[in-house]
């Protein structure tokens, strides 16, 4: 069987100051903050295989726990065959993906802005044939969505009440 190689950079910016960054360094010689778990293609299509990671780059909406204890991890690529992790997410937000977010980021923004009331989980969502739903519970843990670095997740309360025209954004 050949033996696949991925092409792969040295280094990768800091997502604080944007400083270059090398793969061997765990902290940005520029503004010391601590640099996120990095992965190799290699290790992230392994965790593909193994069902630990969702692939959300299309949006839509994420199902998981509701509780702080239960943010969801979230990686994206940030160089050729590498990924890190950007952020945490919360069951009940909806990822928006990077074509429509730069398509519609003024009105998404105002959309995400939103947050009155208290928020409740969703128990119903109307399902159309170009919804999209994500599911990251897992037997013993959360699994990790892989998304673009220019995705925008929804909080969860803005979620709630524009589900419907996020759909409509999303799928443009």
């Amino acid at each position: 069987m050949p033996k696949i190689e991925y092409e792969m950079d040295a280094e990768t910016p800091c997502l604080g100051c944007l400083t270059s960054v090398s793969l061997e360094e765990k902290t940005c010689p520029n503004c010391n903050i601590e640099i996120a778990t990095r992965l190799n293609t290699e290790q992230l299509i392994t965790l593909f295989f193994e069902q630990e990671i969702i692939d959300v780059r299309k949006g839509g909406l994420v199902l998981g726990g509701h509780d702080i204890i239960d943010d969801i991890p979230m990686i994206a690529p940030v160089g050729i065959g590498v990924f890190q992790l950007v952020g945490y997410m919360q069951g009940g937000e909806f990822l928006i993906n990077d074509s429509a977010a730069k398509k519609h980021i003024q009105r998404i923004e105002q959309i995400n802005a939103f947050e009155e009331g208290k928020y409740t989980p969703l128990t119903q969502i109307p399902l159309t044939d170009t919804s999209k739903v994500y599911n990251v519970n897992g037997p013993d843990h959360k699994k990790t969505v892989f998304l673009n670095m220019n995705s925008f997740v929804i909080n969860r309360m803005a979620t709630q009440q524009y589900y419907k025209e996020l759909e409509n954004l999303n799928n443009e």
